[in-house]
Order: structure tokens, then C-alpha cells, then sequence
């Protein structure tokens, strides 16, 4: 599956992106050919136990953020994913 299929599957869900060795987490929100946009996006600086309900240390971004499918190197739904964010659906 690509990356674009994906992320049209969980539209609207929290998600865990490593992009350029850096955690962003948030709600994909628009899913486009070339990458998506990341609502609410967080930016996740330790993740903890990637089991965790939370990650150790992050910061809101107070904005949307755009990511490449090209710089994506991982995408979960791990729990701290979920950590304070209301889904869409």
C-alpha cells in the first residue's frame, strides 16, 4: 500500500509520523499526491515507551503542518499517539 492509500484510510484519525529523524504527531486532515497536512500538529521530542499513553516531552506547533511523503520514515497509531487529541471522524 502507498502512502497516499494510507493515509486516505486513517483521514481524520491521530497519527505518529517520523519525518527527518524527528516525531510529529495530529490529526491528518488533507491527504494530497506529493504529502498531507498534519492538523493541530505536535512536535515530539522524547516518545517514551512507544507502548505508552503519552509521549516524555513534546511541544505544540499552534499550527497545521505539511509533510512530504518523501521525508515520511515511519507512521503509527502507537497509544501516546492519541494522547489529548479529539479525532475527526
Amino acid at each position: 500500500m502507498n502512502k497516499k492509500v494510507y493515509f486516505e484510510r486513517i483521514k481524520g484519525e491521530a497519527v505518529a509520523i517520523l519525518c527527518a529523524r524527528y516525531w510529529w504527531r495530529g490529526i491528518v486532515a488533507e491527504v494530497g499526491d506529493d504529502g498531507l497536512i498534519l492538523g493541530g500538529s505536535i512536535l515530539v521530542y522524547e516518545t517514551g515507551k512507544m507502548d505508552g499513553n503519552q509521549p516524555k516531552s513534546e511541544e505544540a506547533c499552534g499550527a497545521d503542518t505539511f509533510i512530504s511523503y518523501d521525508a515520511i520514515e515511519l507512521i503509527g497509531q502507537f497509544p501516546w499517539s492519541f494522547y489529548g487529541i479529539k479525532e475527526d471522524k
